[in-house]
């Protein structure tokens, strides 16, 4: 199993968005699943609507061309609510799943967003394999908002093999903050992938949240977990790209057989 990580540019030019996306489907060929950041197709903004159906329909052609599966953050409309989600979509180019943000945050709320109940991914070329997808905070938000743990709660719910989660958080905001939130964030990944034993896929969004052009750190590492190790050295600014393959064996045996 061969997966692509795009820490890129999340901007509010969705067009633009979507060309990177769809590029990088078209330059990594022998992928089986790419994963962006958090609204990563239509941006963080009020306006994210411009041309999202069209740009989806791009994603969904460039899919199916390239016998990819995409785990795509999006802003997204359905049955008359609005959701921050990851739109998982097959090699085929067809919709096989949604899963929406549940710690939503302020800017979350001033966009009017609504959750679903979380539910695990049967990743759809490799229909053995269970994923948690997880939304920003949903991976470490629970202490800052008095919730259960979404990441252990989705563990003792029944079988995951792997973690797949998309991030856009704040960044830019001085020394001390952005530090505190990169060093809250990086602890975050390497104990979920340790208490749990599962695999940690991370991406994170490269400039500023609402899209503005940044040239710091990123407010979260993107790479790889497992069992507290990182497993792939992703630089921490601007875009960049990052393959992870592992065997489905690998996924799917018992984590204690390996200690």
């Amino acid at each position: 199993m061969k997966f692509l990580g795009l820490q890129m540019n999340v901007t509010q030019d969705g067009d633009a968005n979507t060309d990177h996306i769809i590029k990088c489907i078209e330059t990594y060929k022998d992928v089986d699943y790419v994963i962006t950041p958090e609204c990563a197709m239509t941006g963080y903004t009020q306006n994210w609507q411009i041309n999202a159906s069209k740009n989806l329909d791009r994603i969904r052609e460039a899919c199916d061309k390239n016998n990819t599966a995409i785990f795509l953050g999006s802003l997204w409309r359905q049955a008359k609510s609005t959701y921050n989600c990851c739109i998982v979509i097959d090699n085929n180019g067809q919709g096989c799943g949604l899963r929406t943000k549940s710690l939503l945050t302020s800017y979350d709320e001033h966009l009017n967003l609504d959750t679903l109940p979380v539910e695990d991914i049967t990743l759809p070329m490799h229909r053995r394999v269970k994923a948690g997808v997880l939304i920003c905070n949903d991976m470490w938000g629970s202490a800052m908002y008095n919730k259960n743990c979404i990441p252990t709660d989705m563990v003792l719910q029944g079988e995951l093999h792997i973690f797949i989660h998309l991030s856009n958080g704040e960044r830019g905001k001085g020394k001390t903050f952005d530090k505190v939130y990169f060093d809250w964030h990086t602890a975050w990944l390497q104990m979920i992938s340790q208490h749990h034993m599962i695999h940690v896929i991370s991406v994170d969004n490269a400039c500023h949240m609402t899209g503005e052009s940044y040239n710091g750190r990123t407010a979260s590492p993107s790479g790889v977990w497992y069992l507290g190790d990182r497993y792939s050295n992703v630089p921490d600014h601007g875009q960049q790209e990052f393959i992870y393959e592992v065997d489905e064996s690998v996924l799917l045996e018992d984590p204690w057989s390996r200690l």
